[in-house]
């Protein structure tokens, strides 16, 4: 009669706890973890504050160059510095516009907005290197997590072990080299933990850099991470690459510092205007006329071979620069994705291995041994043996696994869709 009572009662106090004492660890997904590193990371916003910059320069460039007004007195006589006395003295007003040469100003303007579109594709890179960067860490956090507590599982029952070695010893069955030997292994668990403890403690440090302070208890949630595509696709991918789309804007706007330089060959124009009011009088008597001014000025470029020839000569080699640092950039990511893609595969058949047929057999040995060992038919060195090994793997398994999502996210990086 106390049984379904006493089932009850805990039924009724389970109903009237607050939900918050029920679920009292909050959770972190990743999807969740993403978008939190990409709204604080300063880097991002440091890049689109530099978009913003280079396009209000590129107009600038385009611009006219400001015009120059003069104000002076002209042909004044030192002698007496009137005004009046010579009909040559006037108050001068002028004006004065100059042209850049060629399409200078409409190629400033390609060279300058081809630059801010290198800069939107690093916005892209860098919140492809966030995403990387702050995945890495979730899934570090969420792994160790996993080990510690199969460790701390193991360590309860090689705690039970070590009972059961002592009630041996303490009967006359066992030995006191079999009690010393479960203490050892004990303690090896133990330092294991100690170990995985402070690993998950550095994985916390890490998430959290990225995502803000993560509150006690924290705990993580859903993964989220893409499907790698096969390698073909994914090297048909990689040439999306954000940096790679950065590099090709980059070529672009030194293929437009060509066009700039070429001219550099043609003339600038410049126009000048001017009013001059005299107010000396004429030989008739009367007031001198004023006068106006309209000139019409050119450069001419005839001394190109150290300076437009120059210029057009460091701006193309500037252009290979790009165009070959953009090709070893492309061998480079391609290297990266095969070597991944590769271990990505090994890692999967390794996990498969463990999962078919290890972790089953090195189970069934444990099982075989203790029975052994329980039966006095058994060595206890080999429970031992057995025990560590079905923990080993177990461990192993889990490292493997967080191997595959580490592979996963930099197949994503890669050649992973952009955002």
């Amino acid at each position: 009669m106390k049984l379904p009572f006493l089932m009850a009662l805990l039924m009724a106090v389970a109903v009237l706890l607050p939900p918050t004492l029920a679920a009292q660890n909050s959770v972190l997904d990743m999807a969740e973890a993403e978008e939190r590193a990409l709204a604080r990371d300063a880097g991002l916003d440091e890049l689109r504050a530099r978009v913003e910059a280079t396009r209000d320069s590129a107009v600038a460039q385009s611009a006219l160059p400001d015009p120059e007004i003069t104000v002076g007195l002209q042909n004044l006589p030192v002698d007496s510095f009137n005004l009046n006395e010579d009909r040559m003295s006037s108050l001068m007003i002028g004006a004065r516009q100059r042209f850049p040469a060629g399409e200078s100003r409409t190629l400033s303007r390609e060279r300058g907005m081809r630059a801010a579109e290198a800069l939107e594709a690093e916005v892209s890179a860098r919140e492809r290197e966030v995403l990387r960067q702050v995945r890495r860490a979730w899934v570090a956090w969420a792994y160790t997590r996993q080990q510690l507590m199969l460790a701390r599982e193991e360590s309860a029952d090689f705690e039970a072990l070590v009972e059961v070695t002592r009630s041996r010893y303490r009967s006359g069955l066992g030995s006191q080299r079999d009690l010393s030997r479960s203490r050892l292994e004990l303690a090896a668990v133990e330092e294991r933990i100690l170990t995985l403890e402070s690993e998950q403690a550095a994985a916390r440090a890490e998430l959290a850099r990225w995502v803000g302070s993560l509150a006690s208890g924290t705990e993580p949630g859903q993964a989220d991470l893409p499907m790698p595509k096969s390698l073909t696709v994914m090297n048909e991918r990689l040439l999306e690459h954000p940096s790679l789309q950065a590099e090709a804007h980059r070529l672009k706007a030194a293929e437009t510092e060509v066009d700039l330089a070429r001219q550099s060959y043609r003339p600038e124009w410049m126009m000048e205007g001017s009013y001059g009011h005299r107010r000396a009088s004429d030989m008739d008597g009367g007031r001198a006329s004023d006068m106006a001014s309209l000139m019409v000025g050119f450069s001419l470029p005839l001394f190109t071979r150290d300076r437009q020839d120059r210029v057009l000569s460091a701006s193309r080699s500037e252009a290979q620069a790009v165009h070959y640092r953009r090709m070893d950039q492309i061998h480079v990511l391609q290297g990266e994705l095969e070597s991944e893609y590769a271990r990505y595969q090994r890692r999967l058949e390794l996990a498969d291995l463990y999962e078919s047929s290890l972790l089953a057999e090195a189970a069934e040995n444990l099982e075989l041994e203790f029975s052994a060992y329980r039966a006095d038919r058994g060595d206890f060195r080999d429970v031992i043996r057995a025990r560590v090994d079905e923990l080993d793997y177990r461990l192993r398994l889990l490292n493997v696994q967080q191997q595959i999502d580490e592979s996963r996210i930099e197949l994503d990086y890669l050649a992973g869709e952009s955002r």
